[in-house]
């Protein structure tokens, strides 16, 4: 296994030499931002040690910059004058980055700001419905779409980038704007992951202990920023709910934060807490049909309710009837965690040497699944707990706040941002190394089938001539291949 790992970092090394000079030797802007792209989704689908690549970005933008130039600057300079701009790449409906980015928006408008939106690919949360008049939905090619945003945001005082790791466009959009005076500030969201973006603002907003050590360590930013997720609006902290010990055992999610990992196994937890106490359970989020939750819906049909995605009015709904709340694993749950601690339920949790140092709810995490097993079973059989969740509720309160979250973006915009507190960092035992470790299990390299099909035809000829001489493992070659030919 660790020969074939060997095998695969060499291999991701030649394929990202290999993007990069296609990227730099372009003769077209969309082809270079395509190779670009590809080159972002690559070292992010594979967790690399790449966390940012500043000088590869800097050259692009060099060579490309003049492909910006916005027709309409001087009519959009006038008009979005005192204004913000939020750049997403894409949005959803529901999900922890999604909190993030309402409340921000919500919390800013508060106070009495202008904003807009420009939406860079999808919008599947169906914003544009919602803020018609302040949203833009980009299409056509990269290039195009590159150009539309630097073209949109000109003007506004601050630029805001919510975007996805792979967005070079918006990246070289914001870093023109940025030295023509526009201040630019990027939300640090993937915050252990490879990011285009990171060197083109003014301040990274960091949302977690680990983020702020990874960007301090290996990525280039002018300045860091503390913000937080804001878990609960100040008008809507709802804690001190009836507890009942016979309702619901709780957890919220996606099917891959339940995923098996090793002797991570939230549904065998589940196995076992369930044989030593009555409760039903609800998890909220993943898919029934996930292969690891067969054996314990066949041996508890009538105890175990799977609801998949839903709305976060249900979600309030199931806080109120359920007896506790067990945070997913082997991924953790950053914002929902906290929204159930905030909602007043007893929480347990997993991951205490691996935790991000996101909230003050990482001093509830334990270290094994014996031990986590043994905590639950003795609050619902006992009524035992002895968590210090109140000192973590009122640390929530008083700092994760909507409101503390905006004051803190308001200050990181004119240069007086906050650093990161010393008990997150304390907190913090997760390490650069974590995900990568993660992903030493894998057999191949991902390569992702996105945009292949949206490079020009001369060069994915040249593309094809040059795997001959990389020597990549077969499975690398082959896989690399199809994606060049084919775009699957």
């Amino acid at each position: 296994m660790q020969s074939e790992t060997i095998n695969l970092k060499k291999d991701l090394k030649k394929i990202t030499g290999m993007l990069k000079t296609e990227a730099l030797l372009a003769l077209d802007f969309n082809d270079a931002l395509v190779f670009s792209k590809i080159l972002g989704r690559l070292h992010f689908d594979n967790i690399s040690d790449l966390f940012c690549d500043d000088e590869f970005e800097r050259k692009i933008y060099d060579k490309w910059h003049n492909s910006l130039i916005s027709t309409l600057q001087k009519e959009t300079n006038f008009k979005n004058k005192g204004n913000w701009c939020h750049i997403i790449s894409r949005t959803y409906a529901i999900g922890g980055h999604t909190r993030l980015f309402n409340e921000l928006w919500k919390g800013i408008g508060d106070r009495q700001i202008e904003q807009s939106i420009i939406i860079t690919d999808k919008d599947k949360g169906k914003f544009s419905s919602k803020n018609r008049s302040q949203v833009s939905v980009l299409s056509g090619n990269l290039a195009k779409r590159s150009a539309t945003i630097y073209e949109k945001a000109c003007g506004h005082d601050v630029v805001l980038l919510h975007i996805h790791p792979d967005d070079i466009g918006a990246a070289l959009a914001a870093r023109k704007l940025q030295s023509e005076g526009t201040t630019v500030l990027f939300v640090n969201h993937s915050d252990h992951t490879f990011s285009f973006g990171t060197g083109a603002s003014d301040g990274v907003l960091e949302i977690s202990a680990t983020g702020w050590k990874i960007t301090e360590g290996f990525r280039e930013a002018k300045s860091q920023n503390f913000i937080g997720i804001p878990f609960v609006p100040s008008n809507d902290i709802t804690v001190g709910c009836n507890l009942n010990r016979s309702g619901p055992i709780l957890s919220v999610g996606g099917s891959t934060k339940f995923c098996p990992m090793g002797d991570l196994n939230f549904a065998n937890f589940l196995g076992l807490l369930m044989d030593l106490v009555p409760n039903e359970v609800v998890l909220i989020g993943p898919n029934p049909k996930d292969p690891w939750w067969r054996s314990l819906l066949d041996k508890y049909p009538t105890r175990i309710s799977i609801m998949g995605l839903q709305d976060p009015k249900n979600v309030k709904i199931e806080y109120q009837r359920a007896a506790c709340y067990v945070d997913s694993f082997p991924f953790d749950g950053g914002t929902v965690f906290s929204e159930a601690i905030m909602s007043g339920l007893p929480c347990f949790g997993l991951n205490k040497s691996s935790a991000s140092g996101i909230s003050p709810a990482d001093s509830l995490r334990c270290e094994d699944i014996q031990e986590l097993t043994e905590e639950v079973a003795k609050y619902l059989n006992q009524g035992i707990y002895k968590k210090q969740i109140d000192a973590v509720r009122e640390n929530i309160k008083k700092n994760f706040t909507t409101e503390a979250v905006v004051e803190k973006v308001l200050q990181a915009s004119v240069g007086k941002g906050v650093p990161l507190p010393t008990y997150l960092s304390d907190l913090e035992t997760r390490g650069v190394e974590h995900f990568s470790i993660v992903k030493n299990d894998i057999s191949e390299i991902v390569i992702s089938k996105n945009s292949w099909n949206k490079l020009s035809f001369r060069s994915r000829i040249r593309m094809l001539n040059s795997i001959r001489g990389m020597h990549l493992s077969p499975q690398s070659a082959r896989l690399l291949k199809r994606r060049i030919i084919f775009g699957l």
